[in-house]
C-alpha cells in the first residue's frame, strides 16, 4: 500500500540513506574512539581522558576526511563544529562538578 503512494524507488531511497547515516554514525564514533585511545596509549594513560577525545577530534579534523554526497561533490564531515561544542559541554560538565551536592536525608537518617 505505501508503495502505491509513495512509490517504490523513494522507500528504497529512504532505506539505504537510513543505513548510509547509521554506518556513518558507527564508522565516525569507531575512528574517533581508535584515535582517542592511541593518544591515550602514547600518553601511557589507561584510561580515556575527555581531552584525549577533543585531541582525536583535532586529529580527525587534520586528516580532511570527506566524503562524495548524492550530488557527486565531495564535502567535509563537519568535525570543526564539533571541537568548540565538545569543548563548551567538557566546561560546563566541570563546573557542575564543582558544586557541592545537597543532602536530601532528614534527620541524618541513613
Amino acid at each position: 500500500m505505501i508503495e502505491c503512494c509513495v512509490g517504490k524507488t523513494n522507500i528504497l531511497n529512504i532505506s539505504v540513506m537510513s543505513i548510509l547515516t547509521s554506518c556513518l554514525v558507527v564508522e565516525f564514533i569507531h575512528l574517533l574512539s581508535s584515535e582517542a585511545n592511541e593518544i591515550c596509549e602514547k600518553e601511557s594513560k589507561k584510561t580515556i581522558a575527555p581531552e584525549h577525545i577533543i585531541s582525536a577530534l583535532q586529529v580527525l579534523l587534520s586528516l580532511e576526511i570527506v566524503y562524495l554526497s548524492p550530488d557527486q561533490r565531495f564535502q567535509s564531515l563537519g568535525f570543526q563544529s564539533f571541537i568548540p561544542e565538545v569543548q563548551d559541554v567538557l566546561k560546563d560538565h566541570r563546573q557542575l562538578q564543582k558544586v557541592p551536592k545537597i543532602n536530601h536525608r532528614r534527620d541524618g537518617v541513613r
